[in-house]
C-alpha cells in the first residue's frame, strides 16, 4: 500500500488536477523469473500477476481537465523477457518484450496508459575508450481513458550516441533522440513527447 504522492492531492495547472479526497492505493503483487545462461548468451524470462484494490490513476474529468481518481479495483497480469548476446568481445546485442494484460475489475475494460505490448532493441559496440550505441523502443496502441474511448497511438523511437573516456575520470557523450522527429505521441498525462533532440553530457567519477 501507499499513501498519494504530494502531486496526486495537491497538482494543480488547470488542466492537470490533484484530488485532496484520495484514499491510500492497496495492492498484492506476486512475481517470480528464470534466469539461463550459456556461454555468450543470456535469457531472462519473468511473470507477474498484480491485484489492486484502489488505484490512482489521473484520468479525465471534462474534455479539457484530468484528475486524480480513486480508480477501484483492477488487476495486472503480464510477461517479461530479455535476451542479451555478446556477439563479440565488444560488441553487444540486446532484446526487451513485455507483454502486459491491464484492465479494471469490474468492467474488464483496458487500465489507462497501459501498452499491451511494449519491446526494445539495443545494440551496443566499445572498444579502447569509445562506446557506441543505437536503440530502438515501441509499443503498441493504448487507451486514455476509463472507457476505452480516447486512444494513443502505437510509436517507435529511434535514439543514437556515442560516449569518450579521457583517462580513467572524464568521459563525454551525446545522443541523438527521436531520430525520426516522431511529433504525435503523447504521454499517460495526454503531454506531448518532444520530438528530434540532442543531449550532451560530462561525466567525472571520484
Amino acid at each position: 500500500w501507499r499513501h498519494p504522492s504530494f502531486d496526486e492531492l495537491y497538482f494543480d495547472t488547470g488542466l492537470v488536477k490533484g484530488n485532496a479526497t484520495l484514499n491510500s492505493e492497496d495492492a498484492w503483487s506476486f512475481d517470480g523469473a528464470i534466469q539461463l545462461g550459456y556461454k555468450r548468451l543470456s535469457l531472462e524470462v519473468s511473470a507477474y500477476h498484480l491485484m489492486i484494490d484502489n488505484l490512482i490513476l489521473f484520468l479525465p474529468t471534462t474534455a479539457f481537465t484530468l484528475q486524480a481518481t480513486d480508480a477501484q479495483g483492477a488487476r495486472t497480469s503480464g510477461i517479461e523477457s530479455r535476451l542479451t548476446y555478446q556477439a563479440f568481445t565488444s560488441l553487444y546485442l540486446d532484446l526487451r518484450y513485455t507483454y502486459m494484460d491491464a484492465r479494471f475489475r469490474d468492467s474488464k475494460m483496458q487500465l489507462p496508459g497501459r501498452s499491451p505490448h511494449v519491446y526494445g532493441a539495443r545494440i551496443r559496440f566499445e572498444k579502447k575508450g569509445l562506446a557506441l550505441w543505437f536503440s530502438m523502443e515501441g509499443q503498441s496502441a493504448f487507451y486514455m481513458d476509463r472507457f476505452e474511448g480516447i486512444e494513443e497511438e502505437s510509436r517507435v523511437f529511434y535514439d543514437v550516441g556515442a560516449t569518450v573516456s579521457v583517462g580513467p575520470r572524464w568521459s563525454f557523450g551525446v545522443a541523438l533522440k527521436n531520430l525520426t522527429d516522431v511529433q504525435t505521441a503523447v504521454d499517460a498525462m495526454q503531454q506531448p513527447l518532444p520530438g528530434f533532440s540532442m543531449l550532451g553530457n560530462v561525466r567525472l567519477k571520484h
